[in-house]
């Protein structure tokens, strides 16, 4: 899941719409290595970087209904959108992305290519624009971990279920050092249930 939906995430940052997952099933490909899991493999990429959707086109419609059950669970939306934080604060700004995009063009120049400058700065200004839109759209989901359910309790039973916020960046959580099998309830909230022992019970 963690690598479909980087797949996703990174066609949505273009602006590529002729996509499986957005408004076309196709130009994707899924297979399956001798030894592994399915894997994701995008091809096609053309109606991009200001040729396809604008700047702020949305990061959920899609024709399917399978892609729509997706982003309709919380656990798998959780990685969508760790994929979208990692291409926003990563890759798409000016400061890593420019000087690649300068260096092909000198190239292209430096072997007597023509380079259409106004398409390389309307590709540049996409990216800019699409990069703070995808921030601005993190910003909904941008919650500190919290726990809700109060830090100490007494209960009657021997099942106690804590609840609580967790930002879209953490993967797992640790109860006593050991990853602990969580239900998330939305893409920031998420509940443990924890069997309790006779006495005091502490986690941490």
């Amino acid at each position: 899941i963690e690598q479909w939906m980087r797949v996703l995430a990174i066609q949505r940052a273009v602006g590529n719409w002729d996509s499986y997952g957005w408004d076309r099933g196709k130009n994707d490909y899924f297979f399956k290595p001798a030894t592994g899991l399915f894997q994701h493999m995008p091809w096609d990429i053309d109606y991009s970087l200001g040729l396809g959707r604008p700047a702020d086109e949305p990061l959920f419609a899609s024709n399917d209904p399978r892609v729509l059950a997706m982003f309709n669970t919380p656990a798998i939306v959780r990685a969508y959108w760790r994929s979208i934080k990692e291409l926003a604060n990563g890759i798409l700004s000016s400061e890593n992305l420019d000087p690649f995009i300068d260096s092909r063009v000198d190239a292209l120049v430096a072997n007597g290519v023509t380079v259409d400058m106004d398409a390389v700065a309307m590709v540049k200004n996409y990216i800019w624009e699409r990069q703070g839109y995808l921030i601005s759209e993190l910003n909904r989901v941008d919650v500190p971990f919290t726990i809700t359910s109060g830090a100490a309790f007494s209960s009657s039973s021997n099942l106690a279920i804590i609840t609580g916020t967790a930002p879209v960046n953490i993967r797992s959580i640790l109860l006593n050092g050991v990853v602990y099998p969580v239900t998330w309830t939305t893409a920031t909230n998420f509940s443990l249930r924890v069997v309790l022992y006779p006495g005091l019970n502490q986690y941490l």
